[in-house]
């Protein structure tokens, strides 16, 4: 950091090697990308982003030791207001804030004073509103019967009427907090790789470069929470003569909303999902060197292939894929595996397996799956 042309009292905050209350994680992450060449280009050197965030991933995990007391006192404080609390897991790993501008075309949202990601309540009233909606036209269900006419009834007096139209901007009775993890949460890196970015990046009405299988992906890290992580969801109401029957009402639809629609980005893809219970995720999953005795036999290693123990496998686009260290994706093709496991992938499941991988040309390649660990 000591390049980065900061003011003096500014320095310490932005710190990676000092002590760990001293440095704001938010404005660490937001302000203090120090990958650019040393010309000063605003180029940054390949690996340069993956390189930032794991950095700042490691950085991160060291808890400050003031955010315990953070909890006790905010949730004395919302206690107080006659808000009322539910913790619900991440079963998939959260992301919010990705389109956020940052140096790495990624982002994740940090709260300022603690340097904890968080959910805004901004966003956690729109996913309830978007699912309470739902359950008005009778096309999700919350479990209770009575729920249905409900927000049939009530969607305008407890989310406020929606902008537009004649209606009048008011502001509804339900009140959102902003959702803070239960402790202090584990970062893991994970990666998009867009397919088409030449295609999506010609500015003509008719792109010359039609998206097609042939184009390169290009790999891009971003942050995420790790899934099994907790969050405390706050739930309150302006109106006390209203909270003792409308709470309960909108706790059902926080499960119902993040459990089904999910929060954040890439809820398409499957993060964000939240239940009651903790998940059994988030292993670690470290390179290993290659073990001639059950990877080889008696040929030689080849000394550029490694070994991923306990890799997540799935089917990606129909392809193989192994998910390795950092978030690393490998990919291979449908004859690489048996065709019982190929078949197992099908379904939808995800494995657990050691698989033999080797980088070529920047890329990660699904050699061979070595076992499946039970």
């Amino acid at each position: 950091m000591s390049e980065l042309p900061l003011p003096p009292a500014l320095r310490p905050f932005l710190d990676l090697a000092g002590p760990v209350s001293a440095a704001s994680r938010s404005l660490l992450f937001d302000r203090a990308f120090d990958r650019y060449d040393p010309a000063w280009t605003r180029k940054i050197p390949t690996g340069g982003q993956q390189a930032f965030l794991e950095t700042f991933r490691r950085f991160h995990s060291r808890a400050p030791a003031d955010f315990g007391p953070f909890l006790t006192r905010r949730t004395q404080a919302l206690e107080a207001t006659g808000a009322r609390s539910s913790t619900l897991y991440a079963q998939t790993r959260l992301v919010v804030g990705l389109g956020l501008p940052h140096p790495t075309e990624t982002a994740l949202l940090f709260d300022r004073v603690t340097g904890s990601p968080y959910v805004p309540g901004s966003s956690l009233k729109g996913v309830l509103r978007s699912a309470a909606r739902l359950v008005a036209l009778g096309e999700s269900d919350t479990g209770d019967a009575g729920d249905r006419s409900f927000w049939a009834e009530n969607l305008d007096r407890t989310f406020g009427p929606e902008l537009g139209g004649e209606a009048t901007p008011a502001k509804g009775e339900l009140l959102f907090h902003d959702a803070f993890p239960e402790r202090w949460p584990e970062l893991e890196l994970d990666v998009l790789t867009p397919h088409y970015g030449d295609y999506y990046s010609d500015p003509g009405d008719e792109p010359a470069q039609p998206p097609a299988d042939w184009l390169d992906p290009n790999p891009v890290s971003f942050l995420t929470v790790a899934a099994g992580t907790g969050f405390t969801f706050w739930l309150g109401h302006r109106a006390a003569t209203r909270a003792e029957s409308d709470l309960p009402i909108a706790e059902r639809l926080l499960h119902l909303a993040l459990g089904a629609l999910g929060l954040g980005g890439k809820t398409s893809s499957g993060y964000g999902v939240f239940a009651s219970t903790r998940p059994a995720v988030s292993r670690p999953i470290e390179p290993v060197a290659p073990e001639h005795e059950d990877l080889f036999g008696a040929a030689p290693p080849d000394p550029d292939q490694v070994r991923w123990n306990g890799a997540d496998l799935y089917l990606l686009r129909n392809r193989p894929t192994a998910r390795g260290p950092g978030g690393e994706l490998a990919q291979g093709l449908a004859d690489d595996l048996e065709p019982g496991l190929f078949d197992q992938l099908r379904q939808g499941v995800i494995l657990r397996a050691d698989v033999r991988v080797k980088q070529r040309n920047g890329r990660w390649s699904l050699l061979q799956v070595v076992r499946v660990v039970e």
